[in-house]
C-alpha cells in the first residue's frame, strides 16, 4: 500500500536506498548511502513537501518504494515543488 512517510520511517527509507545502491544504472554505492545522507536528502520533503512510501503487502516493516519532493528554497520558485 502507499502512505505518507514520517520521520520514524527514515531507517526504512535508508534500507531501501542501501538495497538499490550499486545496482546497474544507479550512480551511488552502498557506502554513499549512510543514514545521515538519507536524512539530508529526505528531511526537506518531510518538513515542507511530500514523501510517499510503498509498503510491501506482506511485510508492513519493509519499504519497497519511495518518492520525495520538496519546495525549492529560492524565493522566485517557492511556489514550485
Amino acid at each position: 500500500h502507499i502512505r505518507t512517510a514520517l520521520a520514524d520511517d527514515l531507517p526504512k527509507i535508508h534500507a531501501l536506498y542501501q538495497k538499490a545502491a550499486g545496482s546497474p544504472g544507479y550512480a551511488l554505492s552502498s557506502d554513499d548511502m549512510t543514514l545521515p545522507f538519507i536524512e539530508r536528502l529526505v528531511q526537506p520533503a518531510l518538513a515542507d513537501g511530500l514523501v510517499l512510501l510503498v509498503i510491501h503487502p506482506e511485510d508492513e516493516e519493509r519499504c519497497v518504494g519511495e518518492i520525495h519532493v520538496s519546495r525549492d528554497p529560492r524565493s522566485f520558485s517557492r511556489h514550485v515543488m
